[in-house]
């Protein structure tokens, strides 16, 4: 009976090693089919387990070490990395050696590992296994270099939308100072206008008051006296830069009525009827929007100038 129940154990035994074995085998097989390179290091900082992605890259890149750089001292290549390749290295070795001691639970940090044919940048983590036992750091490194590509694409984009903002609003600048500069000259030509008026029709509309006219002759030269003072004025560049569409006749009904003419007298200047007067006086009361009779021509006529 004890030899049959010791051969059982015995047997129960090599059945569950075998589990355990193939628990492993697919545990493996899991870490060799991820993109990540991962290494396992023991309490030291020497690595005791990688998988096939990190073997395939040790052996690729030529690092001098065995392939699965087993029994290497991950802590100790990091202190004693030179030139480019010791970029980030200080900076892994310490978190690496705080997740070790419990001061941190997690680190992280992303670095640039570029060979002389490519740019190439990684994502490493650094994780401690739970339990109990000796310590284990899990070290695990993604290539994340078409996040950086995108990153930096997405950078030059950023610098050339700031460089094109910053030459539009010089355009805009340049623009604001060319229309500055034409507005100045235009009021420039119409001060040189109304000067013209002053200096040389008015006195000309003086000498021919004193012509014999007939009284047609007179009322016109009177309404174009009236224009002209209303144009040195700057009554006309008033009303049209307002744009409310006002036609000749109605332009010339609106000076007069400036002028403090009655409609009468309007009609009798511009040889019209005093009902065609009302016409335009009631088309100048809808253009101004003046509404009700409280409101007075006159007055928002001359509030325009």
């Amino acid at each position: 009976m004890d030899a049959r129940a010791g051969s059982a154990r015995v047997s129960l035994l090599e059945q569950q090693v075998r589990e355990l074995q193939n628990d492993l085998t697919f545990l493996e097989n899991i870490l060799d089919s991820l993109d990540a390179h991962i290494a396992v290091l023991d309490e030291s900082g020497i690595i005791i387990k990688t998988n096939k992605p990190w073997q395939k890259y040790a052996e690729a890149n030529k690092l001098g070490l065995p392939p699965d750089t087993i029994g290497v001292n991950y802590l100790r290549v990091c202190d004693e990395a030179r030139g480019e390749a010791s970029e980030g290295a200080e900076e892994a070795a310490a978190g690496i050696r705080a997740v070790m001691d419990g001061t941190l639970s997690e680190f992280r940090m992303d670095y640039p590992c570029h060979s002389p044919t490519e740019k190439r940048w990684f994502f490493m983590r650094v994780t401690r296994f739970a339990g109990a036992g000796p310590p284990r750091i899990v070290i695990v490194h993604e290539n994340i270099t078409p996040l950086k590509e995108i990153q930096e694409k997405l950078g030059r984009r950023e610098e050339e939308l700031l460089a094109y903002a910053k030459r539009l609003e010089e355009t805009n600048i340049a623009l604001k100072t060319i229309l500055d500069l034409r507005e100045s000259e235009k009021k420039e030509l119409q001060e040189a206008m109304v000067s013209a008026v002053r200096q040389l029709l008015v006195p000309a509309l003086e000498r021919l008051k004193t012509a014999r006219l007939d009284e047609g002759h007179k009322k016109e030269l009177e309404v174009l006296e009236i224009t002209l003072r209303e144009l040195a004025a700057s009554s006309i560049r008033t009303l049209a830069g307002r744009q409310l569409g006002l036609t000749p006749m109605e332009l010339q009904v609106a000076m007069l009525v400036r002028e403090g003419r009655s409609s009468k007298e309007i009609a009798s200047l511009l040889n019209i009827s005093t009902e065609t007067v009302a016409f335009h006086r009631r088309n100048l009361r809808k253009k101004l929007q003046i509404h009700g009779k409280s409101q007075n021509l006159r007055e928002r006529l001359l509030a325009l100038s």
